[in-house]
């Protein structure tokens, strides 16, 4: 493949999923082009609904916004943080449905899915399986600059910054895996 293989890579989750977008040219530049998160509020007002059917609401409006990124930017391939599942049942089956939103938009548009644990994207940014977000940023602002760390925390609060920038260490840790490189082939 000789144009610039296109990622989306994502820190998924039901409430705020964070995204990165970007490209890798075949001799391995990385262009990182926008970013974002995706938030989905609590309701401020009860709507007398079950929380399964609120579930679904916010899966199918965040389905919606990855559809249209996904087709405005054409990805070979998207790059996940595979689940690490939490303590909480409830927080378990949002993160499985914001997971099941990638999966099935990914399978219908034909785009290869590199799925990266924690503790791969911990190694990947700082060479040891564990570390603090602030490390992982820090790295992240060494490697690809402090221009692009801005570029995708633009129009998002500090207290979200965190999700599109583990988007981008998801990328970073996705960049050597197996299926990316089947991606770009020889």
């Amino acid at each position: 493949m000789s144009e610039p293989i296109r990622w989306i890579a994502c820190d998924t989750g039901l409430l705020h999923f964070g995204w990165a977008i970007g490209t890798r040219s075949q001799d391995g530049t990385v262009e990182v082009l926008s970013g974002g998160v995706f938030l989905q509020p609590k309701a401020t007002k009860k709507r007398n609904v079950k929380q399964m059917e609120d579930d679904f609401d916010r899966a199918a409006k965040l389905t919606a916004k990855l559809a249209e990124v996904m087709d405005s930017h054409k990805p070979h391939v998207l790059c996940v943080e595979s689940l690490s599942l939490p303590r909480n049942s409830s927080t378990a089956a949002k993160l499985g449905r914001a997971m099941g939103v990638v999966s099935a938009l990914s399978m219908l548009a034909k785009v290869a899915v590199v799925s990266i644990s924690p503790q791969e994207v911990k190694e990947a940014c700082l060479g040891k399986r564990g570390g603090s977000k602030s490390e992982v940023r820090g790295f992240l602002t060494k490697r690809y600059g402090s221009e692009v760390i801005k570029r995708i925390t633009t129009g998002v609060t500090l207290r979200m910054h965190e999700h599109p920038i583990d988007s981008l260490a998801v990328l970073h840790a996705s960049l050597d895996s197996q299926v990316f490189r089947m991606v770009v082939g020889p």
